[in-house]
């Protein structure tokens, strides 16, 4: 499995946390934040509270993501919104979507990534407590399709499933 790298910044600490290695090039459908080879897609992504704490996160407000986009697709993503939630902390694999408990943070008629860190700021800060887990969800909508974005992730151990993602034509990737 892979999972995205991740920038989260808690402006209340003037920090900006990285997560993940990146060394990975990935526009796998499901892993890509902007699956547009598809009309739409939903696509989760785990963080532990582990990683965070390890990287000197603690307790208070997030602001904004940022991913690593280092492939741009095509078309434009569309109706996007980003989703945030707090997960046990003994929940360490995703199996299924999330689908209680999510919080929009950020929702744009349309987003025009760029090669490099593109950053979601969002509409009012997601508080986390310091011992969740977390869970950034993104969707989109589009009526047509191309090729995907690529994103920089982290090549994790085989049996670790901490992304998951739904695309198609035709649906609603949002709901």
């Amino acid at each position: 499995s892979f999972l995205l790298s991740l920038l989260l910044v808690c402006p209340s600490f003037g920090a900006i946390y990285q997560v993940g290695t990146g060394t990975v090039n990935n526009t796998t459908s499901g892993v890509s934040p902007y699956s547009t080879v598809y009309e739409d897609n939903r696509v989760q992504y785990l963080y532990l509270a582990s990683e965070l704490t390890a990287l000197g996160a603690t307790a208070g407000n997030l602001n904004s993501i940022a991913f690593n986009i280092t492939t741009i697709g095509s078309p434009t993503p569309a109706n996007v919104n980003i989703k945030v939630a707090a997960v046990a902390a003994g929940t360490t694999t995703l199996t299924a979507l999330v689908t209680t408990g999510l919080t929009t943070v950020y929702t744009a008629a349309s987003v025009t990534p760029v090669t490099g860190w593109n950053t979601y700021t969002f509409s009012s800060p997601w508080s986390w407590n310091g011992t969740s887990n977390i869970l950034i969800e993104v969707c989109r909508d589009n009526t047509s399709w191309s090729g995907n974005y690529g994103v920089q992730t982290t090549q994790l151990a085989a049996g670790l499933f901490r992304t998951y993602g739904l695309y198609d034509d035709g649906v609603a990737g949002c709901s």
